[in-house]
């Protein structure tokens, strides 16, 4: 994730070479944000919830002494 894509000094095809380069991710893995303006930030949201699934309801009621 890139933060303050906002800012006029943001140098963001810099940082997502660097971070493919240091990583090893793809390019198309890296988010681009702006928590002040929204930017990007619902489909961060979306890709969260689609990625990682919802815990199963045993594991519910485990963690609730059920």
């Amino acid at each position: 994730m890139i933060n303050k894509i906002d800012l006029p000094n943001a140098d963001v095809e810099k940082t997502k070479k660097q971070l493919v380069d240091f990583l090893g991710v793809k390019e198309e893995e890296i988010f681009e944000m702006s928590a002040k303006t929204g930017v990007g930030t619902e489909h961060l949201l979306q890709t969260v919830i689609k990625k990682i699934p919802s815990p199963k309801e045993s594991s519910i009621r485990s963690r609730q002494g059920g």
